[in-house]
């Protein structure tokens, strides 16, 4: 899998909001919890990495219907028999059976009633069969009927928002990009309740430095209801009945970040950057299934990936994953998880960019050979042929 030196060019961007681990009242405040230490400097010590981890695995060729030269997949949304594509790059959802066959489209590019001008956010609304997105040029809530994606609605909502989630108690939990009419209370994390009104917040949101960074935090639905992370943290935090707790804690060469680094951004900058090679810093991809928490980590400046087993507590990372099984070897390498089937299976993106790339490698097609999926991958020409893994974990 091809590495990524990006970490120091990205370091002074994205670093500033990593220090904002107070939240707004003592209502909501850091709740003390078992937190869990995974730490990425270990090994499998002496376990084969060949035994497989992988319980089963299926792959749906999906060829997106667009007028672009090249197309994007971020996010896959699955609906008992659907798929829905999410393009922000290009700006289009697209519907798909489990066959991979595509069904139509929903919504459109443009600025008018059932238009979206950007895509920042999108997720389905179970109970009443529903697709919502959010634009923020337009500060608006799209509502789709999913049946055939006719338009129903729209919501205005004052807010710069980065991604949302609907949660099972019926909340929505808002990534924030903060407010630029708004010199102070401003949050990056805000509650709402099912009629859209302001509940709690979390994480006061400072815009010096920070304002305008679209790759700033991630936030991704779990049982009890959502993880967030801000980027290039070590830290994890779990939501859970209106409190906010440490779930993860990213551990590297056995060292984290101390606390009382994290007081300010000056301190905590002045010692990661001394401390580079020693520290593990998480990217925004992360998904938690029942039994794992999947990560996109940054280890040395490099962009990796690995799985932590809740069970055994052993971290597989990417060459061990790849010795496991060659899918992981052509995984996309930002977008190893772009969406969740089940409590045990992840959909991971393969992309004809990457198949491209590890065709020039003999050793690893002999691999892939031995493999029921070979021609289907081998086959791959166009850049908007994209195969769509969906792998169950034991």
């Amino acid at each position: 899998m091809r590495k990524y030196n990006i970490f120091p060019i990205l370091f002074p961007i994205l670093f500033p909001i990593l220090f904002l681990f107070s939240c707004s009242n003592d209502k909501n405040s850091l709740q003390d919890t078992k937190i869990i230490t995974i730490d990425l400097s270990s090994t499998l010590n002496g376990i084969s990495p060949t035994k497989t981890i992988i319980k089963n695995l299926n792959l749906i060729p999906i060829k997106l219907d667009t007028t672009q030269v090249l197309a994007s997949i971020n996010k896959v949304l699955f609906l008992k028999d659907k798929l829905l594509i999410v393009d922000k790059k290009y700006k289009s959802i697209q519907v798909f059976d489990l066959s991979g066959n595509f069904l139509y489209k929903i919504g459109e590019l443009g600025e008018g009633p059932g238009q979206y001008p950007t895509i920042d956010g999108a997720d389905i609304d179970v109970k009443n069969n529903k697709l919502i997105i959010f634009s923020a040029v337009k500060q608006k809530f799209i509502f789709f009927y999913l049946e055939d994606g006719k338009f129903l609605e729209e919501k205005r909502m004052n807010l710069f928002i980065e991604n949302f989630l609907l949660l099972p108690n019926k909340e929505m939990v808002a990534y924030l990009g903060g407010n630029p009419s708004k010199d102070k209370d401003n949050y990056n994390i805000s509650i709402f309740t099912d009629a859209y009104t302001k509940k709690s917040e979390f994480f006061p949101f400072f815009k010096d430095g920070a304002f305008g960074n679209g790759s700033s935090g991630n936030i991704v639905k779990n049982n009890v209801g959502f993880l967030y992370s801000p980027s290039l943290s070590d830290t994890i935090y779990e939501y859970s009945t209106d409190k906010i707790s440490v779930k993860y804690l990213l551990k590297f060469n056995n060292k984290v970040v101390p606390n009382e680094y994290k007081k300010n951004f000056e301190s905590y900058q002045k010692y990661t950057m001394s401390n580079i090679k020693n520290l593990a810093a998480l990217n925004k991809g992360f998904i938690e299934l029942n039994d794992s928490f999947l990560l996109l980590p940054y280890l040395d400046g490099k962009l990796t990936f690995a799985i932590y087993d809740h069970h055994s507590q052993l971290v597989y990372k990417e060459n061990d994953l790849i010795a496991m099984h060659p899918i992981f070897g052509i995984i996309s390498s930002f977008s190893p998880f772009v969406g969740v089937k089940d409590d045990k299976t992840f959909i991971s993106l393969i992309d004809n960019r990457k198949v491209m790339k590890m065709k020039n490698d003999p050793a690893f097609m002999e691999h892939l050979k031995q493999t029921p999926y070979y021609e289907q991958i081998s086959q791959m020409k166009d850049d908007n042929d994209f195969v769509l893994a969906f792998i169950t974990l034991k």
